[in-house]
Order: structure tokens, then sequence, then C-alpha cells
């Protein structure tokens, strides 16, 4: 599922490390699951995806159900028709508009299309939502399994011995849907890997005492706020007693 801040393109990196550190038995959880770009690729059997937001987790259980619900071109979603739908949280395509439709997939950014799309007689050359249904429906077989919960990474009662890969908003970066208290979080680490879980989290930076850089790699920022494509340094850090 498109989602700002997607691991997807970092995936081939990042799983073989989480298999590393995966030990025989341990659960797998996404305190941050997004748009699950990265829970649907890991190999383990037991997989649990949570998110605050309650839309993230909505659209995510009908792509793992049912995708066909969901408009599958621009001609079926008109901009007029987007722009009504994204303003009314009880319509099915509510979270899907302002998710998956949206410019960046971020909340409230608009419908993502191109110039043409409207203009009569017009070739349009990219259609977004079409890509966007082909890849829910790419998506929908890899989620089956998968237990998504909605609710904060630190209202979830954990099960005993878990893996858990973090993916929070990034700190100084674009504003997400909800506000993070970043300090809380890093508390929230420490406290979990005391209890004996494996504690695995992407940031650009994560404070120095208790906690240690396992990956980096330079990457362009998809979801800058500026004009040009920032660059940053990708990073996983894992969370020490």
């Amino acid at each position: 599922m498109n989602y700002m801040g997607s691991k997807a393109r970092h995936a081939k990196h990042i799983i073989p490390i989480l298999i590393d550190y995966y030990k025989e038995g341990q659960v797998y959880v996404e305190p941050f699951v997004g748009g699950a770009n990265l829970i649907d690729k890991v190999p383990f059997k037991k997989r649990i995806g949570n998110d605050f937001n309650e839309y993230t987790i909505k659209v995510l259980k009908q792509i793992k159900k049912d995708v066909t619900v969901f408009p599958k071109t621009y001609k079926e979603l008109t901009l007029d028709k987007y722009n009504k739908i994204a303003r009314k949280p009880k319509h099915k395509w509510y979270g899907y508009c302002n998710i998956v439709l949206a410019w960046g997939s971020r909340w409230g950014a608009g419908y993502k299309h191109t110039k043409k799309d409207y203009l009569p007689g017009a070739v349009v050359k990219r259609d977004y939502t079409a890509e966007a249904y082909r890849n829910s429906q790419k998506q929908s077989h890899k989620l089956k399994g998968i237990k998504f919960n909605r609710c904060s990474y630190n209202d979830f009662k954990y099960p005993k011995n878990c893996l858990i890969y973090c993916d929070p908003p990034y700190r100084g970066t674009a504003e997400y849907k909800d506000d993070f208290d970043h300090d809380k979080f890093y508390k929230w680490c420490k406290k979990m890997t005391k209890k004996g879980h494996t504690v695995i989290i992407s940031e650009y930076n994560m404070p120095k005492k208790g906690f240690k850089q396992i990956w980096a790699l330079e990457t362009k920022v998809n979801f800058a706020t500026v004009t040009t494509q920032a660059k940053r340094t990708e990073r996983l850090f894992i969370c020490q007693k």
C-alpha cells in the first residue's frame, strides 16, 4: 500500500538484517505498520501489524480481504468525487483516498492525478489510481496470515519474546497525521528491551546512549517538504539493555 515513508525500496537491505536478529519462536511485530510494505515480505510465521491511525488499519484489512471495492481507474473516481469523499469519514473509500490516492501518500495532500486526466479528448499517459489498484491487488495475498490491530505502540499487549521492528515518524521530518513524542518512544524501546524483546528501529538518528547503529545507506527523501529532493542517511538501530 502506498504510504509516506514506506520502506518498500529498502526491504532488500532491512529484511536480511531482521532475519539475522530473529530468534526461534519469536513473534514478529510492527507497531508502526504503515503501508505494510515490509511486514508483507518478512518470512516469519507469526506476524502482527499495528498502527495508531484507524484508517490505515481499515484500508489494510480491506486490501487483505477484497480489493475490488476500491476504484480501479481515475474514470471511476473523478476529482470532484474524490474531494467530496476525502471529507466523509464514513465513506468506504475515505481512508483509501486520503492515504493511498493522496500526493506522496500524505494525509490530506489531495488527489494524485495527471493534469490531463479531466481534459476532454486528452490521452492520459499515467493513471495513478489504476496503479494504486494494481499494487493493492498484488499485495492482497501477501497480507494473508498477518493480524492487524488499531492501537498505539505502547498500548498493545505484546506476547513474550517478540522481534519488534519500529518505523516511527522520523524526528524533524514532515508531520504525520498524528503528533509523536520521540523521547517517550526512546524510553519505551529501552523498557521493552529489558523485558527480553529484540527492538530494532529505522530512523535517521537515535540517542547515542542505549542504541547501536547496525546499518546505514544514503538515500533520497521521498517525502521531503522542500522543492528539491534531499539526501539523508537511512539507518537501522538496535536497542541495547
